[in-house]
């Protein structure tokens, strides 16, 4: 059910992107054809792109940071920062066991780097034991 969630390639990268022969992701070609070949319309056209890739980038975050929350509500927790609020594993102990329904084991409540790392791997083996496969 989890897997679902996920996004295709295609969803993320921006319609004009490209993979090169070597297998690296690149947005902008030198051999790109832009109507006008004066150099202040291609920056305009990559600063255009940027923008927008950043702005979707935004609205993404925005949007599954709400979605989290949803789902949270019964533990009531708020997720501000997807980064720094699921970096100590309680809450995505809190949103594996809400998504799946089954119970997790109690997170720990300490703080200390060890304790947040033990916290992340419990979710991992959860997630592994689920058969879903993480890159």
């Amino acid at each position: 059910r989890f897997a679902n969630y996920c996004m295709s390639t295609a969803q993320v990268l921006p319609a004009n992107s490209h993979f090169e022969k070597n297998g690296n992701h690149n947005i902008f070609s030198e051999d790109e054809d832009f109507d006008s070949g004066n150099d202040a319309s291609k920056l305009f056209e990559r600063s255009r792109i940027k923008t927008l890739a950043d702005e979707r980038k935004t609205v993404q975050q925005k949007t599954f940071t709400k979605w989290i929350n949803s789902h949270l509500k019964p533990y009531h927790v708020v997720v501000g920062d997807l980064f720094l609020d699921l970096r100590d594993g309680k809450n995505l102990i809190y949103l594996l066991e809400r998504l799946s329904g089954e119970k997790l084991p109690k997170p720990s409540e300490r703080k200390m780097r060890f304790h947040c790392l033990e916290n992340v791997s419990k979710a991992l083996k959860f997630l592994s034991d689920q058969r879903v496969h993480i890159e």
